[in-house]
């Protein structure tokens, strides 16, 4: 069942939306291969895109956008055709450091048309073979497709068509690419006996529009559905993921049509998908042995059932690389595969995790369902398709709960988006299967499929195989919290800096376990203190509830300058360091995501000079915004000079025009901790 990564299911009403230009734009009896269209037609294509262009002017201060991208998925029943058209307009190509293009497909599939053509002075040049390069890796083809001598005003198209010898059971639609997209239109056809759910996440308001083309049984066969406006991928650690905002599709096979019954065949209750998850975890059950002596090894060290599912979870978290779902084929790809090869995605991740504890003899179960940023499963659809995170649970007297798929996740504590969230717990055994239903009714049915068909429904309902349950919400007291100490010691020109940090604050998810004590607080410490150097470090970790670790340091390399007669000027890089939050980019336009709250405190002591009985205080500090909460206090306390921030970050997402109020806010924090700290002597 590896076909279900990184598949979702989003339950919304799409309503019609029709975008003006668009019946221009797409013309009847067209080849869906644009690069196989006449040089007339391509240019009178970008002709209409470029009037299309008009309405987002901002998109004109890109080097490079996309005009178009377009892809249709041609369906039958046991196999696909998957046509991709993708046509960039060029505006400045010295701005362009790379102008090739990467993209995947399945390592099953057979590219059977390549195209690409570029119109410059509204001419079309047909471009050779010599622009794509196909690599072959394991499960996947990897396609560069790479144009040459670019000039301004360039308009640069290609096309492939790719056969796949398999049924197509929907997938992630992602739209957005490393550059921005003026118009997306994706349009499935299949034939008349198949059913596929299009649902949208994300998608802009009076930005999209979706047009049904054909309809049989009472269900689309044929649609397109086109997004216009789409921004670049997200960049930067501070930016949210393309799942967490931006507008994707998502296509799920339905069911396919049966003329003996007269109805559609398809699950009729979650019981079946019970059963198909417990195959499912009797084969990772059988993967789970091939880990067994590596998981007892790696885990040796701890007596506790908690402490080795510590050392497991950060494994997976922290040493397997994360890889995005669009450059790996799970049609064959088994887990061994990505053990082997330390990189997953993060479908793969909650399931590695759990055949690690079956490896190492330990008391889990696995849960399968999805986050809050995900969205709510639609009950009335049962489909293993719909359910995308998994959840490893330790059983003991008080039950942890482990997610590596999130960087955010600390061992043992779910991350904000899974509180909450409704979870199948996947059965260890059933007394029977739904194929022992349907033998056991085929001899009562007198030969009628359709009486089979409906006596089976009515039996399967009634079972209790699916348990579902509700992983338990965040509360207030588990918001994440750190306390930063760094004391000042000016005779020897050291600090020394301790931290203590508990419940999963994004600090202490920098923790890596494949590093020494020493490299992990250096690491820690680069984004504070850039230069620093680190001595004497201990770290710590916790493997209690409460997750707390604790690390302390001496630090060398930071400047404190003598004081003056009656004024001591400290410098910024040595109280506060890098300012807070400086790894987002505040140019980018990407929304700033805050996935766990957290409250962090940061104290800077130092002895006040000698003669120096009292310094005058200067106002507090604060700035207050929806996201984030920020407070700076210069206080005196016996014979030491005490500089305490607290900053407080607040679950949630800013985006579009709320963006402008936080930036000028944390401008505004940046440029206080960029600026010198200036402490006077009171006489």
């Amino acid at each position: 069942m590896t076909y279900r990564e990184g598949r979702i299911w989003l339950a919304v009403t799409m309503m019609t939306i029709l975008l003006s230009g668009f019946a221009t734009i797409v013309q009847a009896g067209v080849s869906w291969n644009i690069s196989e269209r006449s040089d007339e037609k391509i240019v009178s294509l970008n002709k209409a895109l470029g009037k299309k262009l008009t309405q987002y002017s901002h998109l004109k201060k890109e080097p490079m956008f996309l005009l178009l991208a377009d892809q249709t998925y041609k369906v039958e029943m046991r196999s696909y055709r998957h046509i991709f058209n993708r046509i960039y307009f060029i505006k400045d190509a010295s701005a362009i450091k790379d102008g090739s293009r990467q993209f995947f497909v399945s390592g099953n599939a057979k590219i059977k048309e390549t195209g690409a053509w570029r119109q410059r002075n509204g001419k079309i040049d047909r471009l050779d073979d010599s622009t794509w390069e196909i690599i072959e890796n394991e499960g996947m083809k990897e396609i560069y497709f790479a144009p040459m001598s670019l000039e301004d005003d360039d308009i640069v198209g290609f096309s492939m068509e790719t056969e796949n010898d398999r049924a197509w059971r929907g997938n992630y639609l992602w739209l957005a690419t490393d550059i921005p997209t003026m118009m997306n239109r994706t349009r499935i056809k299949t034939m008349k006996d198949l059913a596929y759910h299009i649902s949208g996440y994300h998608l802009p308001r009076d930005g999209w529009s979706e047009k049904i083309l054909e309809k049989s049984h009472e269900v689309t066969v044929d649609m397109r559905l086109t997004v216009v406006d789409i921004p670049s991928l997200p960049v930067g650690p501070w930016t949210p993921s393309e799942k967490d905002y931006l507008p994707y599709l998502y296509v799920s096979r339905r069911g396919s049509w049966n003329d003996d019954i007269g109805a559609w065949f398809y699950n009729v209750s979650w019981n079946e998908v019970a059963h198909q998850e417990m195959q499912w975890a009797e084969e990772l059950t059988k993967q789970a042995q091939r880990f067994a002596s590596w998981a007892k090894q790696r885990t040796f060290s701890e007596k506790t059932d908690a402490g080795k599912v510590d050392i497991l979870h950060r494994f997976v978290r922290d040493e397997v690389v994360s890889i995005s779902a669009r450059e790996v084929d799970f049609a064959d790809r088994d887990l061994v595969t990505a053990f082997n090869d330390r990189q997953a995605t993060g479908f793969e991740k909650g399931r590695m995790l759990y055949a690690l504890c079956l490896a190492a003899g330990i008391d889990t179960d696995l849960l399968v369902g999805r986050s809050s940023f995900a969205g709510v499963i639609d009950m009335g659809d049962p489909t293993g398709m719909q359910l995308v995170d998994f959840v490893v649970r330790l059983n003991s007297d008080f039950p942890r709960y482990y997610t590596p798929q999130y960087e955010d996740a600390a061992a043992g504590r779910l991350p904000a988006q899974m509180g909450g969230a409704k979870m199948m717990l996947i059965p260890a055994s059933l007394p029977s299967s739904p194929q022992d239903i349907w033998r056991e009714l085929a001899s009562k049915s007198g030969g009628s499929l359709a009486v089979m068909w409906n006596n089976y429904r009515k039996r399967i309902k009634k079972l209790d195989w699916a348990q579902w349950e509700t992983l338990p919400v965040t509360t207030q007291d588990m918001i994440g919290s750190s306390l930063e100490t760094v004391q000042a010691d000016p005779e020897n020109n050291q600090f020394s800096f301790s931290l203590s940090v508990a419940n999963g604050s994004s600090l202490q998810l920098k923790l890596r376990s494949d590093i020494s004590e020493k490299e992990n607080l250096e690491d820690l410490l680069g984004d504070r203190f850039p230069g620093v150097d680190v001595e004497d470090a201990i770290v710590k970790h916790g493997i209690t509830i409460d997750d707390t670790l604790t690390a302390t340091a001496t630090l060398s390399g930071l400047m404190l300058p003598p004081p003056g007669a009656n004024e001591w000027v400290l410098p910024a890089a040595t109280v506060y360091g890098e300012p807070v939050l400086n790894q987002w980019d505040a140019h980018s336009g990407d929304p700033f995501m805050v996935r766990g709250s957290e409250r962090r405190v940061a104290v800077w002591r130092a002895p006040l000079p000698k003669g120096w009985q009292a310094i005058k205080l200067e106002k507090g500090f604060w700035v207050s915004n929806a996201r984030i909460n920020y407070q700076s206090v210069v206080q005196q306390d016996n014979g030491e000079l005490v500089i305490v921030r607290t900053l407080e970050l607040n679950q949630g997402i800013t985006k579009g025009d709320h963006l402008k109020e936080f930036k000028e806010a944390l401008g505004k924090i940046q440029a206080h901790e960029r600026s010198p700290v200036l402490i006077q002597k009171h006489k």
